[in-house]
């Protein structure tokens, strides 16, 4: 088997303190890769990067991780932007 690595935006609320956001992203996933983006206006959103075994029952179900994000004080949404295997 190989490895998986998804890519997700993380959307905060209006007036979440991004650094918290990141701090619990980091203490729950221990991402790949985790950075903030600006997307305009002087918004920003949250990228963060997972590469996963390619197991069946691995934690690499991304309906189940979005779901572990929106449980996050400070998140308003949170979509998957890409999957691929590497």
């Amino acid at each position: 088997m190989g490895e998986v690595a998804f890519t997700m935006t993380i959307t905060p609320e209006q007036d979440a303190d991004l650094a918290q956001v990141k701090s619990e992203l980091q203490k729950m996933f221990s991402p790949k890769d985790l950075r903030e983006e600006p997307i305009g206006f002087g918004i920003k959103v949250i990228k963060i990067m997972f590469v996963r075994d390619d197991k069946k029952g691995h934690d690499t179900d991304t309906d189940v991780i979005e779901n572990k994000i929106r449980t996050i004080k400070g998140v308003a949404d949170v979509r998957t932007d890409d999957v691929t295997l590497l």
